[in-house]
């Protein structure tokens, strides 16, 4: 995703905020990506890959457990460097399925993945969309999303964890260590085909591209920027629903 430069040098356009989103409103919820993402003792590192959202360029940066006194440091650390970098302007988005003990690399792909620890079901609007969304679209993302949820409860699945992406509805449920496979991702990728044909609308559609192992996703508090922002299409920040 992205290119990934040493070259980038700041951004090339103003940064906008028309919603007034402080730093305190961020540090108020990127302590709920916890709930998540890495919630264990047993992780030994992770990544943040902030992302140019105008140029493209992804910075990835790996965090090791070890360079902190107990884990809590650890997250505060990323907290304040995802916050800190949220602010210059950049997207940020954190590798969501845990990265095995021996990779060394500065950015995750699929075979550095460990095992399959969450499911993503991305709901957003159809089509290419290079502004954020309207008030209208994000509210019909968030009620498909509640419409799955409520679907894949008569199936047996537990109660997701619903949050805003910023421009959609992501929902996610735990896979219980599912294996990083060629079978699990296509089982995964069919799932979400499934839900596609079952809920997609002409304006709001699930994602079935977000069936890889070393998917990056949104991080929780920091706000999502894509195009131009207007009043009627604001940069939002990524947070917990339910």
């Amino acid at each position: 995703m992205g290119k990934q430069g040493e070259e980038w040098s700041g951004l090339m356009v103003q940064i906008t905020n028309l919603l007034g989103i402080s730093r305190t409103d961020l540090e108020t919820e990127v302590g709920n990506n916890w709930c998540l993402f890495y919630s264990g003792n047993d992780i030994t590192h992770l990544e943040i890959r902030c992302i140019d959202p105008f140029e493209g360029v992804a910075i990835p940066k790996m965090f090791y457990k070890g360079n902190y006194h107990d884990l809590k440091c650890f997250q505060r650390a990323i907290e304040s460097y995802a916050i800190d970098m949220n602010l210059s302007g950049l997207n940020v988005y954190i590798c969501m399925n845990p990265i095995r003990t021996d990779f060394t690399g500065p950015q995750a792909n699929d075979k550095a993945i460990q095992y399959r620890d969450l499911l993503l079901i991305d709901i957003d609007r159809a089509g290419t969309h290079k502004v954020p969304s309207t008030e209208a679209e994000l509210q019909a993302s968030l009620d498909m999303g509640d419409s799955v949820a409520e679907w894949l409860s008569g199936k047996g699945f537990p109660a997701p964890i619903k949050t805003c992406s910023g421009n959609g509805c992501h929902l996610y449920y735990p896979l219980h260590d599912l294996e990083n496979t060629d079978p699990d991702r296509d089982l995964v990728k069919s799932l979400l085909t499934i839900l596609g044909e079952q809920f997609n609308t002409p304006d709001i559609e699930i994602d079935p591209s977000v069936s890889n192992a070393s998917r990056i996703t949104k991080f929780l508090g920091t706000i999502m920027r894509k195009g131009t922002e207007t009043p009627d299409r604001p940069y939002r920040m990524a947070r917990m629903v339910a």
